[in-house]
């Protein structure tokens, strides 16, 4: 499978980053973790990922468009 990387906006807030699609943690196991597309709840779209951002199960599909992201000077991600 793809990794996946996990990346910090601009408020702080953790974010996996895959398919420039962003994710939010939804739950974490030992082995994995399931994260839910950024705009839960009105998309369903989710995944599963390893400890080591490998993605290894893709849940759904999105009903919406990519955002853009721009890295600011201090490596913190802006989504527009």
């Amino acid at each position: 499978m793809v990794n996946a990387k996990i990346i910090t906006l601009i408020n702080g807030k953790k974010r996996l980053l895959y398919q420039s699609h962003t994710y939010f943690v939804r739950y974490e196991t030992k082995n994995e973790t399931r994260w839910s597309c950024s705009h839960f709840p009105k998309c369903k779209a989710s995944l599963y990922a390893n400890n080591n951002q490998i993605v290894t199960k893709i849940i759904g599909e999105h009903c919406h468009g990519t955002k853009k992201l721009y890295v600011s000077a201090t490596g913190h991600y802006v989504v527009y």
